[in-house]
């Protein structure tokens, strides 16, 4: 998933873009750095716009909500569950930064990265990959590097109870 800098708009709004937002007011959450990213994107395109910083996520949307600002600027992740649970607000699949993200995997263990790996493929040659993704996430699904090879064993894990100390 590729995540990074986004923007929580209401349904039907104009905004599709950095220069829609020329001349409008965008809120942002105070201390979060989506300020200088906003600004840094709006210079970039050659647009002016006025920052409302706010305390939390919800008072920026508050604002969002109440037109006093034409969008929320924020991380995607974010942004997504306000957007699910609120009727009438979307993100835009618009990115101002890309942070990619990933599993994090044990260093060393090839098999289960493998394991990993070409379940992923075999779930997205099946449909299932780009299905489960359109469930969570607003975008294009994104293509996958293609491994040699295929699932060849089923993921087992052995869960054992930890060793209990011995009493002072």
């Amino acid at each position: 998933y590729v995540a990074g800098e986004g923007l929580l708009v209401r349904a039907g709004t104009p905004i599709t873009d950095v220069t829609s937002l020329n001349g409008q007011q965008v809120a942002v959450v105070e201390g979060s750095g989506s300020r200088e990213v906003l600004l840094a994107a709006a210079r970039e395109a050659g647009v002016s716009l006025t920052v409302l910083p706010r305390p939390t996520l919800e008072a920026a949307i508050a604002l969002l909500e109440e037109g006093y600002v034409v969008a929320v600027a924020g991380e995607r992740a974010d942004l997504l569950g306000p957007a699910y649970a609120t009727p009438g607000l979307g993100v835009l699949p618009l990115r101002l930064t890309q942070v990619p993200l990933a599993l994090g995997l044990p260093p060393g263990d090839s098999a289960f990265r493998d394991l990993v790996n070409l379940t992923l493929q075999a779930m997205k040659a099946e449909g299932q990959f780009d299905a489960l993704y359109a469930t969570w996430f607003d975008d294009a699904p994104p293509a996958l590097e293609a491994w040699p090879g295929a699932p060849y064993r089923a993921l087992r894990l052995e869960i054992t109870a930890p060793e209990e100390a011995a009493p002072p």
